[in-house]
């Protein structure tokens, strides 16, 4: 069987991995300012995009400081 849904990918359709995971760091990070997640969820999120958790704690006690 063959899929008739794909299409042709140019290199104008793909995003380059490291700005794909900017904008994903960008949206945790708003997401978390706006208190759209808490805190829990903002470490995890950011530990799977692959932040330590040290980093993490690290950043946000400077940014309170």
């Amino acid at each position: 069987m063959t899929c008739r849904m794909t299409k042709e990918t140019t290199e104008d359709n793909v995003v380059p991995v490291e700005d794909f995971w900017h904008r994903k760091v960008n949206k945790i990070n708003t997401l978390y300012a706006y208190g759209a997640i808490d805190t829990k969820e903002y470490i995890e999120e950011m530990v799977r995009l692959g932040f330590t958790k040290k980093q993490i704690l690290d950043d946000m006690q400077n940014k309170e400081d």
